[in-house]
């Protein structure tokens, strides 16, 4: 199997090549200010515009804000139902991302709740982070309870692998976890080599990051969260993801105590949210979960 080479959600060949040239440049002058500036464009999530096949399931959503430390986060609630479901989108996205995933929810009669992360969407800041992600996620599950189940994708996936590993709500009794990467180390990694920092910035960024949340990278895996986790859940992955290998969901799989692989093909890491047979899979797995 050919290994697809790594890319950045959201990063086009254009914003690639300037960001590469500006950098350049830093690296020459000043390797404080270079580090500096990869974790800070590191934690600036870029804007995405909402996509005209969410429009109409957005449209219909009911529109709230959460208080979050300084700011707030939009929450979408759709439907009444007796049965709650919250989706958590990944880095650079936001909740209408999941208007796919919401109407096969809403058809099988359960409330569905999505929002947007701190720095995400409609949601206050500008920047964002894994514990805010976590925050965030933890903050919405208390208030919107009883919540019977999560589906999260990417780094939205790690905050709630963290979630359900310490704090989980006692009425949680599945998982869907899709594009989950092994740990921050690698993310970081990513944005090293399209940035094409040279060791002393590599060296500098990773002090800053631990001057900023108090752990090294590498020390913020999923490997350590999946054990803790009692529910269900379902990995998805797909065989050319290109920003998270496949490699790495088949590693944390074996770490879970009640979980098992889905894997699709072809879709990447972002268009599997949208593919009907893996969101029939996803689906179909937590109702399985909540008649059991």
């Amino acid at each position: 199997m050919t290994v697809p080479a790594r890319t950045l959600p959201h990063v086009s060949a254009r914003l690639k090549k300037l960001l590469q040239r500006g950098f350049a440049v830093l690296q020459a002058c000043n390797t404080q200010l270079t580090a500096r500036a990869a974790l800070e464009l590191y934690l600036h999530p870029l804007h995405r515009e909402v996509d005209a096949v969410d429009r109409d399931c957005l449209a219909r959503a009911c529109v709230q804000w959460m208080p979050l430390g300084n700011g707030q986060s939009r929450v979408l609630t759709w439907g009444t139902g007796p049965r709650t479901v919250v989706l958590l989108h990944g880095w650079g996205s936001h909740a209408p991302r999941w208007s796919n995933m919401v109407e096969q929810l809403l058809a099988q009669g359960w409330r569905v709740i999505a929002f947007d992360a701190p720095g995400h969407g409609k949601s206050s800041g500008s920047g964002s982070s894994l514990p805010q992600f976590e925050a965030a996620l933890g903050a919405v599950l208390a208030t919107h309870a009883p919540v019977h189940a999560l589906i999260a994708h990417s780094l939205g996936a790690l905050a709630a692998a963290a979630v359900l590993s310490r704090t989980p709500p006692v009425t949680l009794r599945a998982a869907v976890l899709v594009s989950l990467p092994h740990d921050i180390a690698y993310l970081m990694e990513s944005y090293e080599q399209m940035l094409q920092l040279r060791a002393p910035a590599r060296e500098r960024l990773v002090q800053l990051f631990v001057q900023r949340f108090g752990v090294r990278p590498e020390e913020v895996t999923a490997r350590s969260l999946l054990p803790g986790i009692a529910c269900p859940v379902l990995l998805v992955h797909d065989r050319e993801d290109d920003v998270v290998p496949l490699e790495q969901a088949q590693q944390l799989a074996p770490l879970l105590q009640h979980g098992s692989l889905h894997i699709t093909q072809g879709l990447g890491h972002s268009e599997l949210l949208r593919d009907p047979a893996m969101i029939g899979a996803a689906v179909g797995f937590i109702g399985a979960a909540l008649r059991d």
